[in-house]
């Protein structure tokens, strides 16, 4: 059980007569507590199980507005949450009443389980725990992924290494990166081979380094062969339709310095 629906627990309510809680509830899914229809957006955190008690459908449709704003909430603030409709009629709604009815607050991927009649609970419980569990784990990958703390993080590491301890970019470091000799690249940022193998790091240099660096940041998602590859390919989308280290070494850096920021914010130019 996850640490989300642990602290959560489970939450039983009942549209019509209040019920007792069944006692193996507590035992499977942690804590279990009762509350009124109208007391449900009360509890915090939002519970991880709902479930929703009443006579048969035609109670639970006429008593719908009570927990219509809990389902709401639940949906914008706990969107991975589980929750089951109990109709202690054993007789199945009519489709198209039901599904009116739940289309008002529910969605195609999160939907409630049914259970008619109180043999169907356990297993109903089960189900909704079961796909909580897998919407939880698929918010928080997709969450992770979606980071832009941790995107930036990929991309600030991708280059550290093209730093001196200055934390100036380092020529001679850029020009290994790129597996170019360092005189090509002096000779690209208008200097002699001589200077800047003296101060490889000078101030001097930071503002043209800079668009290599633009570059290099595509280590965040190509490994060092890959970009090895992308860098000597030739590239139709860039303006010269040339090769990118060949741009980069032709006075074009900025536009292969835009072309490799839009890669990363996916959006290339």
């Amino acid at each position: 059980m996850t640490a989300a629906i642990m602290k959560s627990g489970i939450c039983f309510t009942d549209l019509t007569r209040r019920r007792a809680i069944p006692q193996w509830t507590e035992e499977i899914y942690g804590k279990a507590l009762w509350l009124a229809p109208e007391r449900l957006l009360e509890s915090k955190p939002l519970p991880g199980l709902t479930v929703i008690r009443a006579q048969d459908f035609s109670a639970f449709e006429a008593h719908f507005h009570k927990v219509s704003p809990f389902f709401e909430e639940l949906r914008a603030e706990s969107p991975w949450s589980g929750v089951v409709l109990e109709f202690l009629s054993e007789r199945p709604a009519e489709p198209q009443r039901l599904a009116d009815l739940l289309g008002k607050v529910f969605t195609g991927d999160w939907l409630p389980e049914m259970a008619f009649g109180e043999a169907q609970l356990e297993a109903s419980l089960c189900e909704a725990f079961a796909k909580a569990l897998l919407r939880e784990r698929k918010i928080r990958e997709s969450r992770a992924s979606n980071d832009p703390v941790a995107g930036a993080r990929k991309v600030i590491a991708a280059t550290a290494d093209l730093r001196t301890e200055s934390g100036r970019l380092s020529a001679a470091k850029i020009a290994e990166r790129f597996g170019i000799p360092l005189s090509h690249l002096a000779k690209a940022l208008g200097r002699t081979k001589q200077a800047v193998s003296q101060t490889p790091d000078s101030p001097a240099l930071q503002k043209d380094l800079w668009q290599f660096e633009r570059v290099a940041r595509l280590g965040a998602i190509f490994n060092a062969q890959e970009f090895a590859a992308w860098l000597n390919q030739p590239n139709k989308h860039i303006v010269g339709n040339g090769a990118p280290i060949e741009l980069l070494l032709d006075g074009r850096a900025e536009a292969v310095g835009d072309f490799s920021e839009g890669i990363l914010t996916g959006s290339p130019m």
